[in-house]
């Protein structure tokens, strides 16, 4: 919990008994797919509600946070524009969610959408189609959009990689290219043989994702076909 408490800027918080039970804390699935805590005092209680079966009620969630905790029975979806139950007793909404807070004296939990970098790798002669797939695939996990993405980086190599560029260019992301020298410099989870012979660094996609974004690795390579898709946070940049 200190671990990604610490990951987050928040206050480290003791999920084992959560996680004994098959329940993931709340702080825990925020990190995984991408959110900052905007309120970490509130995680105890939200936490603690999760553990001991109070009703807590979700709103504004993308896809992927909600299947955590689908088929939760004190766990309520509510849709962005439904009001709060009236026995919710915490509730987790998310920044984009305009439909006010809950009732005085309910705990709830803010949640932020951190941007991402998104680093991409591709075999020569890759189609724009095929990258696009990708990204969507990658997209998908994290629930994100095109709005959340603040640049896609490759290697200098791939700078005139016809798919690629094209790729980039139609979602409206800043580009930016890496030399191999600098990318072999970042350590990463999944690095490649293969993937050094060819380009001279071991790693692509991971290794310019972290570059890009000076942030954490939130997605390590995800792979279909001739295209590779990391995703990293973006952090210590000026918006």
């Amino acid at each position: 919990a200190r671990r990604v408490a610490k990951a987050m800027g928040g206050e480290a918080v003791v999920t084992t008994a959560t996680d004994a039970q098959g329940l993931p804390a709340f702080d825990e699935t925020a990190a995984r797919l991408g959110y900052d805590l905007e309120n970490p005092s509130q995680i105890k209680a939200l936490n603690s509600l999760l553990l001991e079966g109070g009703v807590v009620a979700i709103r504004g969630a993308g896809n992927r946070f909600r299947d955590v905790y689908a088929g939760r029975s004190n766990v309520l979806q509510v849709g962005i524009r439904d009001p709060w139950p009236a026995n919710a007793e915490g509730v987790v909404r998310f920044g984009d969610d305009s439909g006010g807070a809950p009732s005085a004296g309910v705990p709830q939990l803010i949640l932020k959408r951190v941007p991402v970098a998104v680093g991409i790798g591709c075999r020569r002669g890759a189609a724009e189609d095929e990258i696009q797939r990708t990204l969507a695939a990658a997209m998908d996990e994290l629930d994100l959009n095109d709005r959340d993405i603040r640049a896609a980086a490759s290697i200098e190599l791939k700078r005139d990689e016809a798919g690629l560029v094209s790729a980039i260019r139609k979602r409206g992301w800043p580009s930016l290219f890496f030399p191999a020298e600098l990318l072999k410099t970042v350590a990463t989870p999944n690095p490649s043989d293969t993937v050094e012979e060819a380009t001279g660094t071991p790693s692509v996609c991971e290794a310019a994702a972290l570059l890009a974004g000076q942030g954490r690795l939130l997605l390590p390579k995800r792979v279909i076909g001739r295209v590779t898709v990391a995703v990293a946070t973006w952090e210590k940049h000026e918006d």
